[in-house]
């Protein structure tokens, strides 16, 4: 077949796969997307919140589901632990779960699913920070609440099962250092959306670490300020009367 002939026949063959032919054949080389990063909610922990916490897991599965769907290069997300949250809690559970196109859903934790040297825990309370993003592991988050902080958790299950823990970098990276380091399913799910799709960890937590966490931080750091200074005042008051009557004391001995 002659070039043109070729060329011809690549562009007629699909109407969708004409701009990237066109792209291959003027570049000399293909654009491949790298392999989706697999992400998983784990709701391994429906014992360990209330009612309504579990309902707002829900709420927040969907908004996972729907950020993940609207993502130019999306994640490739694992809902896990399904069986016992179907069993025992199932309010924890978005009711349009079973017919998700865009995700995976696994019965059986995430530590029965994979092996644990693919697994890595997502826990604020890791030692180690992620700052680079492995195609080849899974990283699961905990399915708690934003609001619930069950300290070392996610970190005790990682150690129990050898599988690696790391914190997403928010002391490296986040416009402040001392941010509140728990942060949402939703929130966490963005971030390695944003990282998977080619931007920097300090793009990332400027656009989807909550305001509301750097707020708190300055709110608590203005009041340590103001409480140092109401201190600061306090004591000055209590040396003046000292001052006042060493002063008197030292008069009255010249007249003697």
């Amino acid at each position: 077949m002659m070039w043109a002939q070729m060329v011809k026949h690549l562009f007629a063959s699909s109407p969708r796969s004409a701009a990237p032919v066109a792209c291959a054949l003027h570049s000399g080389v293909a654009s491949t997307p790298p392999p989706p990063l697999k992400v998983a909610v784990d709701l391994s922990f429906g014992s360990l919140m209330l009612p309504v916490e579990r309902r707002s897991i829900a709420k927040q599965l969907n908004r996972c589901y729907g950020h993940n769907n609207k993502a130019g290069l999306p994640l490739d997300l694992h809902f896990t632990a399904l069986n016992e949250a179907r069993l025992q809690y199932p309010e924890s559970l978005p009711q349009a779960l079973d017919v998700w196109k865009h995700c995976t859903r696994v019965g059986a934790p995430a530590a029965d699913h994979w092996q644990s040297d693919e697994i890595v825990w997502l826990s604020p309370d890791a030692d180690e920070p992620l700052l680079e993003i492995d195609p080849a592991s899974v990283y699961v988050i905990g399915g708690f609440v934003d609001r619930t902080i069950k300290p070392g958790v996610t970190k005790r299950l990682a150690q129990s099962s050898s599988a690696r823990c790391q914190r997403l970098p928010l002391r490296e990276f986040a416009s402040r250092s001392d941010v509140h380091p728990v942060l949402s399913i939703l929130a966490v799910v963005q971030i390695l959306e944003a990282m998977h799709s080619g931007s920097s960890w300090q793009d990332a937590m400027t656009t989807y670490v909550p305001g509301r966490f750097v707020k708190r931080r300055e709110r608590e750091e203005q009041k340590r300020e103001e409480r140092r200074r109401e201190l600061e005042v306090q004591q000055r008051q209590s040396e003046e009367p000292h001052e006042s009557s060493t002063r008197a004391a030292g008069t009255g001995s010249e007249v003697i």
